[in-house]
């Protein structure tokens, strides 16, 4: 009994050790700048955590913010100057160490941090950059995502396909890294699944004419289309998609990750501007019935009428918009997808640690040092890899390269306006629909549009049989051609010519 007594008497001391000590995560991220999505909405869930009675409870999350905003005339020097302030984070001598890192940054810059975080063994949570590169694991063995990489939307397009019997499809990308990647990447999903690929294009705006003469030679009907996700590139498509006649009840094309939703008023804009030769008329024409793919907001759920079993829930979204929306920093402007990314990246972080904190020596918690930095991560990222969790911009998890799994919004263009149709689940690849498929298909006329004839090759057995009966009839026929040879030989005559008939010949010539 005395045993157990000391024992318990040692786990409480353990407890009263570690509880109330304070946990330091880094933050780089532009403050005072256009750019300041990380910043407001992370002091927002810090305090919702620190509130939160079943996360890290008998500790306080703290943050170690360094501020990344560089002057308009240097922002050439942006990158440079966030590697400047992570060296500062981490050999400060007035700021205590970090267990993790939040980062909100350009492409460029995100690349370059996580390869260093990767390098320290430091957990890293970034909301700026969707890149395909940053999916490579073996660079960036601790980067996490809450936004989503392009690559893990792809997904959706074989799904799409499957879902609707399509059996032939044409690829067209933008010929820029990003969506070649995604180009190349579902054309290995689509041929695993048995779907002809009838060509794969890469264009540049000016090359469309011939790109769209291409695709109505070999008839495409299917188009999977990835393009930047501002819209420009889109209205091209259609644009030339309308002058060569690829647009109709017999076409489909969809396309992935667009943020516009009002395309007859960016076809207006770009017309006026000598941008595009087509009037916005004429895009809106061709865009009709279309498909584009965006990341959903939570909201988006409820309003197709898809309610999985939730996670645990942070709080309610609706709440935490409201909130957002009261605040300072809240800009209409700017996409509130990106405030809510950023407030469930801390969330992510906080929660991962909470799971991990009884695999954690009671000495490092208490007295942490960047000599600990591998023991902390170590039992971090096998949390940060089970994350499952309902935040402000929905469903939280990570694919097996750390980049953000969640929902997609399927929209349809109908009048030159992108309107919500479905969800696509991108854990359990399920896809709901918020009406009748035959509604989904009005400008196809009612009914899902063939993709076309497709070229099937089959190998076909000869039965034994077969081969018996035509191996018979192959040799008797060498037989009787040997025969037939052979009396010829022996039977051959020479003829010569009669000399009357010579000189008859040469009788002319004498003259």
């Amino acid at each position: 009994m005395e045993v157990f007594g000391n024992i318990a008497l040692l786990l409480g001391l353990c407890l009263r050790v570690t509880e109330g000590a304070d946990i330091y995560f880094g933050m780089l991220t532009p403050i005072g700048t256009p750019n300041e999505q990380m910043y407001g909405p992370v002091q927002l869930a810090l305090n919702d955590i620190n509130n939160h009675p079943e996360v890290l409870s008998g500790h306080t999350l703290r943050l170690v913010i360094k501020n990344t905003s560089v002057p308009a005339k240097e922002s050439v020097y942006h990158v440079g100057n966030a590697v400047a302030k992570l060296q500062d984070l981490m050999t400060s001598k007035t700021d205590p160490p970090v267990m993790a890192l939040l980062h909100y940054g350009s492409i460029t810059e995100t690349d370059v941090i996580g390869e260093i975080t990767g390098k320290l063994k430091m957990t890293q949570i970034s909301t700026g950059s969707s890149s395909t590169i940053l999916s490579q694991r073996l660079v960036f063995p601790y980067l996490y995502r809450t936004i989503g990489a392009l690559l893990d939307v792809i997904n959706i397009e074989v799904d799409f396909v499957e879902r609707f019997g399509w059996t032939r499809v044409a690829l067209l990308a933008e010929d820029k890294r990003s969506f070649t990647e995604m180009s190349k990447e579902v054309e290995i999903l689509l041929r695993q699944s048995g779907i002809e690929i009838v060509t794969s294009v890469f264009y540049r705006v000016e090359q469309l004419g011939q790109v769209m003469e291409k695709l109505k030679e070999l008839d495409a009907r299917v188009i999977m289309h990835h393009s930047n996700k501002q819209g420009s590139s889109l209205c091209h498509v259609f644009c030339q998609a309308y002058k060569y006649g690829l647009i109709g009840k017999k076409y489909v094309w969809l396309t992935l990750v667009q943020h516009v939703k009002d395309y007859r008023n960016l076809a207006s804009n770009m017309h006026q501007k000598g941008q595009l030769s087509c009037n916005a008329e004429q895009v809106v024409q061709a865009a009709e019935g279309q498909f584009i793919i965006f990341r959903a907001e939570a909201k988006h759920a409820s309003e197709v009428g898809y309610e999985p079993i939730r996670p645990f829930t942070v709080k309610d979204h609706a709440e935490i918009l409201r909130e957002m929306k009261e605040q300072a920093w809240f800009n209409d402007d700017t996409r509130r997808i990106l405030y809510q990314v950023n407030y469930d990246a801390i969330w992510a972080a906080a929660l991962a640690l909470n799971k991990s904190l009884p695999h954690i020596p009671p000495r490092v918690i208490t007295n942490f040092k960047y000599t600990d930095l591998g023991t902390v991560t170590d039992a971090l990222v096998p949390e940060m890899n089970r994350t499952n969790f309902f935040g402000a911009s929905g469903p939280v998890s990570f694919s097996p390269h750390g980049s953000r799994m969640s929902w997609l919004s399927m929209e349809q263009i109908r009048n030159g306006t992108a309107i919500l149709f479905g969800i696509y689940d991108q854990k359990s690849r399920n896809i709901t629909l918020s009406g009748k498929i035959s509604d989904l298909w009005y400008s196809h006329g009612g009914s899902i549009p063939q993709s076309g004839y497709r070229t099937v090759r089959k190998v076909l057995v000869v039965t034994d049989e077969l081969k018996i009966t035509f191996t018979v009839i192959a040799v008797i026929s060498i037989v009787i051609t040997v025969v037939f040879l052979l009396v010829t030989i022996v039977k051959w005559k020479t003829q010569y010519v009669l000399e009357p008939v010579l000189a008859e010949m040469r009788t002319p010539n004498c003259h």
